[in-house]
């Protein structure tokens, strides 16, 4: 299976927006969101699996794909970072 970007922003929107509304945060969640802005870092940790598991891919464990050097990443961002960085499962 090969990742295309749409996909991935698909999967992390679907997966983004179920927690927002878990934790009741009423944010628009879209490619523009930013979800380190408003999820803590614990629950999105707990996303990260869900990615994977989505995606059928493997993320490095040391990689924390919603941020890079301190800065936060919006959702268009982390999926280029997942194209770049997971592996697929086979």
């Amino acid at each position: 299976m090969t990742l295309q970007i749409e996909i991935v922003e698909k999967q992390l929107v679907t997966i983004l927006k179920d927690y927002c509304e878990r934790l009741e945060i009423p944010e628009k969640v879209d490619s523009d969101f930013f979800p380190g802005n408003f999820i803590k870092s614990q629950v999105l940790l707990t996303a990260i699996c869900e990615v994977e598991l989505a995606l059928e891919v493997v993320i490095p464990n040391e990689c924390y794909i919603f941020c890079e050097k301190r800065r936060q990443l919006s959702v268009k961002e982390v999926a280029q970072k997942i194209l770049e960085i997971a592996k697929v499962e086979m």
